[in-house]
């Protein structure tokens, strides 16, 4: 092999090694987006015993979300399952129960968040309100992709 060669494929391997160190580098930016009560904790400055009874609503409110969660979802399957019938209609009863658990699992959301208001010290219910206006950014579902969807 010439020099010239040799020069290529070193700067080629180069560039495709520093590509896939970019790419790499690309994924765990995104992947180390922070979680909910870590930006919490951060935005009010919470100290250990906040930071503590704060976890233990968490788990409250987790338990709370999910009970209601099963709920919905219990109402959604037999709601569809009228799919079935050959002249299939809407049930209004099933349809104001999902309703009302998905009424039931917001005002879990709003009450936690009061209850979050209610750790705070006086100095920290600014920062709070402050914050009002991203709850629901923060609370948001990560997304995903675009190119991932439907088996794109």
């Amino acid at each position: 092999m010439n020099k010239t060669a040799k020069i290529i494929i070193a700067v080629l391997l180069i560039s495709n090694l520093l590509l896939v160190g970019f790419l790499f580098m690309g994924k765990n930016k995104k992947h180390q987006r922070k979680i909910p009560s870590e930006i919490i904790i951060e935005k009010l400055r919470f100290d250990d015993s906040q930071q503590s009874s704060y976890q233990e609503l968490i788990e409250v409110h987790r338990k709370s979300v999910q009970k209601t969660h099963e709920k919905i979802v219990k109402t959604k399957n037999r709601f569809y399952k009228s799919l079935k019938d050959e002249s299939p209609s809407i049930n209004d009863s099933l349809r104001n129960e999902i309703i009302k658990g998905i009424k039931e699992i917001e005002t879990l959301h709003f009450n936690h968040f009061q209850y979050i208001k209610e750790l705070c010290s006086d100095s920290q219910k600014e920062k709070f309100n402050n914050m009002v206006d991203e709850l629901s950014t923060i609370f948001q579902p990560k997304r995903r992709p675009k190119n991932k969807r439907h088996g794109k």
